[in-house]
């Protein structure tokens, strides 16, 4: 990978336990020009702990490991001492909405407010938030084009997950202004924020981890989700997602940047997949459900709700912007859910039935 020649400043990843966390952690590694210090809940969980040294290998040596949780203000200001650049990413995103949508939000905003008052404290350079393009998204204008500036807004259909990114966003972006006016009186340097707002996150698992998008994958390449909506899905390669974060260290600050490399609908996900695996015996899920079940759900379940709101729009992106500030190319989406799948298998996610086709 190139260096992007910082120096030795340290950099702090929050959950490097998960699908994107880990991959950032390992290539701020790999690019060689960073002390790297990442967090995770529980330091002492043995499993996971295996889990990240066999994805690391020899690279576990250079990662300095230390405990936080979201929910705990002296851990996070005791992980970011020390650090000249904030990687913030981990979030709860649970594959469906809880009863209780606080059980999101709550962590999701207070954790960002943790996260940016330890950054003015200690003097952190820059933060870059993981966000997620779904606060940009407005699926009540149908079919029409978005850029990094519009702001989806809050409203009885939006899911919590969506929302308690919208909210953490604004507490952010608010929190930092008013950091920088003060740190302007003070003649201080501001807290520089960049904001990446990835699409859904695919790709291969350097560690094994059960998250949103790998209980998806999974799900429709073993045929657990039977049906799957009408709605087009829009991917990044999570190598190329880890690389914009990277490259959020030295982008203009003060803006959003939406990842997309391609898109397709989930039953174009599932067609992707059956052509690849289905001669292996995968029971493969392309099939849609229909929008009058949907309409029937909207009235007893939330997600289904907001499926149903946003059942065969089409938004269209202009994320030029992004592009020309990332300046390298995205990955191809399909081969990045191959490389999804394979590991799926690798990992026990998914059953090996590659194996049993070849030895029959």
């Amino acid at each position: 990978m190139e260096k992007i020649g910082l120096g030795g400043d340290k950099v702090v990843v929050t959950g490097v336990t998960g699908f994107l966390g880990s991959w950032l952690t390992y290539m701020l590694i790999e690019n060689g020009s960073y002390s790297v210090r990442a967090t995770m809940r529980n330091s002492k969980d043995q499993s996971k702990l295996d889990k990240i040294k066999g994805g690391f290998k020899e690279k576990f040596d250079k990662l300095e490991l230390v405990e936080a949780d979201m929910s705990d203000d002296a851990s996070i200001d005791k992980a970011i001492e020390g650090c000249k650049y904030v990687f913030h990413v981990a979030t709860p995103f649970p594959a469906e909405s809880p009863s209780d949508e606080n059980e999101l939000i709550k962590p999701a905003v207070n954790g960002a407010e943790s996260i940016v008052k330890a950054c003015d404290k200690h003097g952190v350079k820059r933060l870059v938030f993981t966000s997620t393009i779904g606060t940009m998204d407005d699926w009540t204008l149908g079919d029409c084009e978005i850029n990094e500036e519009c702001q989806a807004p809050i409203d009885d259909d939006t899911i919590p997950y969506v929302k308690s990114k919208i909210l953490a966003e604004n507490k952010i972006q608010e929190m930092v202004t008013e950091i920088n006016e003060t740190r302007k009186k003070e003649s201080k340097p501001e807290l520089e924020l960049v904001i990446i707002n990835p699409s859904f996150i695919q790709g291969p698992l350097i560690i094994e981890c059960s998250g949103a998008s790998q209980q998806l994958v999974s799900g429709i390449m073993t045929g657990k989700i039977p049906q799957v909506p009408p709605y087009h899905l829009k991917g990044i390669d999570v190598r190329d997602l880890a690389l914009a974060h990277i490259k959020g260290l030295e982008i203009e600050p003060y803006k959003r940047y939406a990842m997309i490399a391609g898109e397709s609908t989930f039953a174009g996900y599932g067609e992707w997949i059956k052509e690849r695996y289905g001669k292996y015996g995968y029971d493969v899920t392309t099939k849609e459900v229909g929008t009058f079940l949907l309409w029937v759900g909207s009235f007893f379940n939330k997600d289904a709700k907001f499926l149903y709101s946003l059942a065969n729009v089409k938004l269209y992106y202009n994320t030029d912007m992004t592009k020309e500030a990332m300046g390298f190319e995205y990955r191809d989406i399909k081969e990045s859910l191959y490389e999804q799948c394979e590991s799926l298998i690798k990992f026990g996610i998914v059953e090996d039935k590659t194996k049993e086709k070849v030895a029959e």
